[in-house]
């Protein structure tokens, strides 16, 4: 049996952009925190500083969909997504006020809103950041 990579190739990154409607970027789990690697209760290694790494990578991707820009390289137009949804998780607990500001600076370069779900973390300390950087309405749902 053989596979067609381009057509497997376009089943696993969506249609072309010029077809494309719209685009959302879609992140979870960064769990940052200014720490030594470690290890989950697991026993599965955990690797916090290089979280603003791949939360960098997403904000280049993000604003490179619709653009036939190469992420990589970061050049092109940058027609960029719709919005963006972070889906919680941004911050580890150690030290949270503080890595929460980190993470959200690294989104300042992203050209469409981003909505954050508040999770266990992020809430306390975005709430000792009175909500500074996250979406303001949902900040107001959270601390209801």
């Amino acid at each position: 049996m053989s596979v067609d990579s381009k057509s497997a190739l376009t089943k696993l990154t969506g249609p072309p952009a010029s077809t494309l409607l719209f685009s959302f970027g879609l992140i979870t789990d960064i769990q940052y925190a200014d720490a030594s690697d470690g290890r989950s209760g697991w026993g599965r290694r955990r690797y916090f500083r290089d979280a603003l790494t791949k939360a960098d990578r997403a904000v280049t991707a993000f604003n490179a969909i619709g653009s036939g820009t190469d992420t990589k390289s970061g050049s092109g137009s940058g027609g960029g997504c719709l919005f963006a949804l972070d889906l919680g998780d941004l911050i580890d607990h150690k030290k949270a006020e503080t890595a929460l500001q980190t993470v959200l600076d690294r989104f300042k370069p992203l050209k469409c809103p981003i909505f954050h779900v508040i999770g266990k973390y992020v809430l306390p300390a975005a709430c000792a950041l009175d909500g500074n950087g996250l979406n303001p309405k949902l900040m107001r749902c959270a601390l209801m």
